[in-house]
């Protein structure tokens, strides 16, 4: 049987199908997958117990092609179900696909060149030349991952592997020899580096190392602190290969390295040092410091966490490494890791490797030249070589990879400028925000920034999509204090906006798509009333303005529509909420509500429930009909600066009542007609937001610190959720990775953070 990962090979599997049929027992044949044409992988073997009765069917069914190579004939079949090659060489029958593949098999018997497998290769058992690999694969690997193979391969001498199945795995166990690329080590923990590995890498590779000669650059300012061992490893974020990897040298001394990276940079130069997080990092100068290595970086960036130091091309990989430490988002977490290694692992070897298939999909593009990708990466593989040789792998196809647990971090960028409102989940995709500047950046899905737009002055609210070219995706509409904006998908202005306001703006802009039309209204409340305009811009009749209500209308306005009808809300400064119609008319009498809300008004209106509800300052909630009539209730007693959110938390029809405060949080429900406590939970540092957000059709509670740029996740118990907190300073966005994925955006420090979430 092969073993799985033949899968990922074209053709193997077919290979397999048609060459065992020849043999009385494939099993103890002496099978070869190697790349007899340059860019395609094969199978052959050799076996001396062979169904002559198939060959003669076959051949007189379908004559075969004769040729002659050093004096014995090769067969060539091309027959329905068998397209193979074959001939006999004394007692055996050599059998592969290609012509090639028979003809070197005859000249390695003829110069008794087989004979080199180890002294013990009983059946069942895989032998593995290793310097062979890289012509091996050659034609399924490119990039990267060929490279790595032909690094791996120099301290291979060879290896024999038997194989077993059982219910979480396969695995390989085997004798290798290998040469002084793995030199001993005395008493090394082969997982002290876990706790520097991301939790979301693509491959990793670690190893003792050997005895380095370097430059004069990295005699006098690398060797005086470097350890015995060193990892390499990719993370699964946008842009070229060398962008995406890291390298972690050993350190015998944390303060020697940082002291000596820093008359490094002060000889040969530095094109940055700054401080991230608790850590400093530094852009060096010089491409002399790695060489020994095999690492050809012009300007790396540098960072010393603990045990050791990491090294990238960009400040993004290493900024990821530094918070994935400080985080503890540690691959030691990860449970897929974890069973692997229970199979694969020993607690000090000479070297070992894991790759994730799941992590790696967008690598694989650019790895693999033959074979479906798709089954690549649903592999995982882990392997380690012992110190005496024993060479141990395991490998598990799971197919749709498991959620994680916990967050992970998948990339963290550098944000082009910082952030002063946002994020917001953009029409088209991604995330906008706009940063002091005043500025609209527009972010996708990779972190990278497409376009860029001078709005001039703050926004004034949570920005709205407005489908002004009447097809998808839609454009970006919101107000600053004198203009109204309309933002096309590719950041440039829509139509004739942006248009001035007649009077100053004083609350967010309203998109409303109004009953039995094609196109949208847009509304926005000032010092003088509600003004509402067309797609186009032009002032609406009976909203030039609307000057109707008590005072300023300050809080987000709301439109629905129930029996036909368009519903227009607006909350004043005085606590009195208004309901219009299109045409201004009210759909029933003001209502005074006697209260201070910083919290707009909520909206259910379904077949089952039709409500506003809001929420004042005091902690109390205030629910309206459609008629008008209303009642409230206590949330918070005592309650000052109290904040409030209506949506369904906990799954009821009815929707729940959130509110908080600087140091509370308190959900209420309801019970048959009872209104009851769901839950109170004690903020440990003031919040500066919360709201809902929806992961994988699950509600949850998200409340983040500007104070320490920390994001805390709740689920609908009011329980934090495993991992959290985490960096992040603004509102969280969440975009869809996948069917089964979600990232989860958030701002802090400079950087977005981008989280795999369940």
């Amino acid at each position: 049987m092969l073993p799985p990962f033949f899968n990922a090979f074209s053709g193997l599997r077919q290979d397999f199908s048609q060459i065992s049929s020849f043999c009385t027992d494939a099993g103890q044949a002496v099978w070869w997958a190697d790349n007899p044409s340059g860019s395609t992988i094969a199978l052959s073997c050799i076996t001396e117990d062979y169904r002559q009765s198939v060959i003669d069917s076959l051949t007189a069914k379908c004559p075969p092609d004769e040729t002659v190579y050093r004096g014995t004939t090769v067969y060539q079949l091309d027959c329905p179900g068998a397209a193979v090659s074959f001939a006999y060489y004394r007692n055996l029958l050599l059998i592969g696909r290609l012509p090639l593949q028979v003809e070197a098999q005859i000249t390695q018997l003829a110069e008794k060149e087989a004979v080199g497998f180890p002294a013990s290769f009983p059946p069942g058992s895989y032998w593995v030349r290793g310097g062979n690999l890289a012509p091996l694969l050659s034609g399924m690997l490119s990039g990267p991952a060929l490279s790595n193979v032909r690094s791996w391969e120099a301290g291979l001498t060879d290896a024999r592997l038997s194989w077993r199945f059982d219910s979480s795995a396969w695995r390989a166990e085997g004798q290798a020899r290998f040469t002084d690329a793995y030199p001993q080590a005395d008493d090394l923990p082969a997982l002290d580096v876990l706790p520097y590995l991301p939790a979301n890498l693509s491959w990793c590779t670690w190893s003792t190392l050997a005895p380095l000669q370097g430059t004069p650059v990295f005699e006098k300012y690398m060797a005086p602190w470097l350890g015995a061992d060193a990892a390499q490893f990719a993370l699964p974020f946008p842009g070229p290969a060398e962008a995406r990897q890291v390298m972690l040298l050993r350190t015998t001394d944390g303060q020697k390295a940082d002291q000596m990276l820093n008359e490094l940079g002060a000889r040969t130069g530095q094109a940055s040092s700054y401080t991230f997080q608790v850590f400093q990092i530094r852009q060096l100068f010089t491409n002399e410091a790695l060489q020994p290595f095999g690492w050809q970086l012009s300007a790396p960036y540098a960072v010393v966490l603990g045990d050791y130091v990491a090294f990238g091309a960009t400040r993004q990989a290493v900024e990821q490494v530094a918070n994935n430490y400080l985080l503890n988002q540690s691959i030691a977490l990860d449970p897929a890791f974890q069973e692997l290694w229970k199979q694969a692992g020993q607690e000090h070897c000479r070297s070992w490797f894991y790759f994730d298939g799941p992590s790696a999909g967008r690598m694989l593009q650019d790895w693999v030249t033959d074979g479906p990708v798709e089954q690549w990466s649903a592999l995982r593989v882990a392997g380690s070589l012992q110190q005496d040789g024993t060479l141990s792998l395991a490998l598990s196809e799971t197919g749709k990879p498991e959620a994680a647990a916990t967050p992970e971090l998948f990339w963290a960028f550098p944000l082009p400028a910082p952030v002063a409102s946002g994020l917001y989940a953009a029409p088209q995709g991604g995330v906008i925000f706009q940063d002091t500047e005043h500025r609209v950046q527009h972010l996708g899905a990779d972190g990278a920034l497409s376009w860029s737009y001078p709005a001039g002055a703050p926004m004034i609210g949570t920005p709205a999509a407005a489908d002004y070219y009447g097809e998808e995706p839609y454009c970006l509409a919101f107000a600053t204090e004198s203009l109204l904006h309309m933002v096309s998908p590719d950041g440039s202005p829509a139509g004739a906006y942006p248009l001035e306001l007649p009077s100053p703006a004083t609350s967010s802009l309203l998109i409303a798509p109004l009953e039995g039309t094609r196109f949208f209204a847009s509304f926005v409340g000032t010092q003088a009333g509600v003004y509402g305009f067309n797609r186009e811009g032009q002032p609406l009749p009976h909203w030039l303005p609307n000057a109707r209500f008590d005072s300023t209308i300050r809080q987000p306005m709301r439109h629905f529509q129930f029996g036909g009808r368009d519903y227009l809300l607006a909350l004043t400064e005085k606590g009195t909420l208004y309901a219009k119609g299109r045409e201004g008319e009210a759909r029933f009498d003001s209502v005074a509500l006697g209260g201070v809300f910083a919290s707009p008004p909520f909206v259910q209106a379904d077949q089952a429930q039709q409500r506003i509800a809001l929420g004042d300052q005091s902690g109390f909630a205030h629910a309206v009909n459609l008629q008008g009539t209303h009642f409230r209730l206590q949330l918070i007693p005592g309650a000052s600066g109290a904040r409030f959110l209506f949506a369904p938390i906990l799954g009821d029809a009815r929707h729940d009542y959130l509110c908080w405060t600087s140091d509370r949080m308190v959900l209420h429900y309801y019970e048959g007609n009872n209104f009851k406590e769901a839950w109170a939970y004690t903020f440990p540092e003031p919040p500066a937001g919360v709201c809902r957000i929806s992961l994988s059709g699950k509600n949850h509670i998200a409340w983040w610190s500007s104070t320490s740029e920390r994001l805390y996740l709740l689920s609908p118990d009011g329980v934090l959720m495993p991992g959290f907190p985490v960096a992040g300073g603004s509102k969280p966005v969440v975009l869809s990775l996948s069917a089964e994925e979600q990232l989860l955006l958030s701002a802090a420090r400079g950087q977005l953070y981008a989280y795999k979430v369940p």
